[in-house]
């Protein structure tokens, strides 16, 4: 088994940047962020864990990670480049993570950005977060499940919702 603890998103925004450059994704700065919420939802689900502890926020076009938005918003709606090639085993994750990643990335990989916003404000837990027009934290405490709208059942979250400006003053 490997590490069990969570990442820092900047490294697995990293590895998301790496991959998608290394295997044919193309990855602009807002497709990235919506493919770490994607990568988050999965770990909640299959393995009952946070991949990372920073909050994801509901904006009007979809999910942002602040410090991941600011890091990467240089390129705009541009390709994210990545240095050298891609060496999967270079990046300090576990495995059986990659693993998990690299299967969203399969599976929403080559969606645009626009096509994947549709999916995100479909879901309950975005709706309920995005409230006329304000940036809200999509809570990550007390999810007791994470179920996505493809299965038969709705997300259920219960936890602290925050508005943008009570999540400046934190």
């Amino acid at each position: 088994m490997g590490m069990k603890k969570m990442y820092s998103v900047d490294k697995i925004a990293r590895y998301v940047v790496a991959y998608c450059n290394g295997n044919g994704y193309y990855i602009s700065n807002l497709k990235l962020q919506k493919l770490l919420y994607f990568i988050q939802i999965k770990f909640l689900v299959e393995k009952k864990k946070l991949c990372f502890n920073e909050d994801i926020i509901a904006v009007d076009f979809g999910v942002v990670i602040p410090s991941v938005f600011d890091q990467y918003k240089k390129y705009g709606s541009s390709l994210i480049p990545a240095a050298g090639v891609f060496k999967r085993a270079y990046f300090p994750i576990a495995d059986e993570d990659k693993d998990v990643i690299d299967e969203v990335i399969s599976d929403v990989g080559n969606y645009s950005s626009e096509i994947l916003l549709k999916g995100i404000i479909e879901h309950d837990v975005w709706k309920d977060a995005y409230q006329n027009g304000t940036s809200i934290v999509i809570p990550q405490e007390n999810v007791d499940k994470y179920l996505t709208i493809r299965r038969e059942k709705r997300p259920v979250v219960k936890a602290r919702i925050y508005n943008f400006n009570e999540y400046l003053k934190k």
